[in-house]
């Protein structure tokens, strides 16, 4: 649940204030987003396996990915999601 409010809450605070996008209620940048979130959720979750594995702590390695997963989620927001028009 918390997962989905972000997700929404994500999609109207970056596209309508840090990237200020257009379009927002077309179906193709909410796709995108949704996409988006998905994939960073299955990199998230590899991280934290391959962490594991390695014998690293769970939270460890999920704050270790943080920083990655970020970046990642900037530069796919910025040019396939929010696209200046």
């Amino acid at each position: 649940m918390s997962q989905a409010w972000n997700g929404v809450m994500g999609y109207i605070i970056y596209g309508k204030w840090v990237f200020r996008a257009s379009g927002l209620r077309e179906g193709r940048p909410l796709l995108r987003y949704s996409l988006t979130q998905v994939l960073l959720w299955f990199l998230n979750w590899s991280i934290i396996s391959i962490g594991v594995s390695a014998g690293i702590n769970r939270n460890l390695t999920a704050l270790l990915g943080v920083p990655i997963l970020a970046v990642i989620s900037y530069a796919i927001q910025k040019y396939w999601i929010f696209l200046p028009r």
